[in-house]
């Protein structure tokens, strides 16, 4: 339902390898729908992604990432993924603010203004391009602002006991749901103002209770957080051949409340320790992921005097 994740987690825990491996379910022999883009730490504009004119030949200096893009707006009728790896190795807002604006709007990215030029011009980001950026947190990286965050879904990866792979020996649950539109990543239905199998009504009564409690410490969310959560859910429902009494729905919205609504909390004790605890005995029995991370949050805030979804 985004184009936009982010994988977060430590190293090591198959962030980049799912993502490769996504992409490569997607492509076929004869086309590659994927690329991987390793960020340096020296980004610090947008010619890494889009390019620049050398001034001195006069010529467009392409990038791997502008010529996928471009690839991409060639074949519409499929999907393609742009991997950043170790995204925010360099300051996220540097290097991407143009992409994320392009997305959001729908505008096209200026590229340059030389009328001499054979290069295009400009470029829209089409919509068949997905970007998963992959995030290591150590003291070589930057954080996320709200403003990347707010435009993402956030996916936290976890580190495994060996022994409960080493030692596993039942295959993988295959997905029970539909098959055709959970492979289908540029399913546009509209979410239409419909009953979601009875639980509208619900949901919207969650979302307006996390709203009033992250608006105390700061971190109340808009219009579009709001939106694709429901977008998230509406897709849910169809997945789960649109039940007339949808009683699973909570699995869902629980990962909702865990990647679109808590990344952004970060803080001292002194502003999140009530909100906090308020969010983690609500989430306790119903929501057993965002519980637990909120368990985890409230931990480190109690050693540390400071926590961050992201750490």
């Amino acid at each position: 339902m985004k184009p936009f994740v982010i994988l977060t987690g430590n190293s090591g825990t198959g962030k980049t390898k799912l993502a490769q491996l996504y992409g490569q379910y997607i492509s076929t022999p004869e086309r590659k729908r994927y690329l991987i883009v390793p960020v340096g730490a020296n980004w610090t504009e947008k010619r890494h992604i889009f390019g620049y004119l050398n001034i001195m030949t006069g010529k467009y200096q392409s990038t791997p990432a502008l010529d996928f893009i471009m690839s991409a707006s060639e074949d519409p009728e499929n999907p393609h993924i742009l991997i950043l790896d170790e995204m925010n190795l360099s300051h996220v807002e540097r290097y991407f603010s143009d992409f994320l604006s392009a997305l959001e709007s729908g505008e096209p990215v200026p590229l340059h203004d030389d009328p001499e030029c054979d290069f295009d011009s400009e470029i829209r980001i089409p919509e068949n391009l997905l970007v998963v950026g992959t995030v290591n947190v150590d003291e070589t990286t930057y954080m996320f602002s709200p403003k990347v965050l707010d435009r993402a879904n956030t996916i936290e990866f976890r580190t495994m006991n060996p022994r409960e792979y080493l030692l596993e020996d039942e295959e993988p649950g295959k997905p029970a749901g539909d098959l055709k539109f959970l492979e289908d990543p540029l399913n546009h239905e509209t979410p239409e103002a419909r009953d979601l199998g009875g639980i509208r009504d619900e949901l919207i009564h969650e979302l307006s209770f996390f709203h009033e409690k992250l608006q105390r410490a700061g971190f109340d969310f808009g219009f579009r957080v709001t939106t694709e959560v429901m977008e998230f859910m509406h897709a849910a429902w169809v997945y789960e051949g649109r039940p007339a009494e949808w009683e699973n729905w909570e699995r869902y919205l629980d990962a909702q409340i865990k990647q679109k609504i808590l990344p952004k909390i970060h803080g001292p004790e002194r502003l999140l320790r009530d909100t906090l605890n308020e969010l983690r005995e609500h989430c306790r029995g119903r929501f057993p992921e965002s519980g637990d991370k909120l368990r985890e949050m409230v931990e480190t805030l109690r050693i540390q005097r400071y926590v961050s979804f992201i750490r």
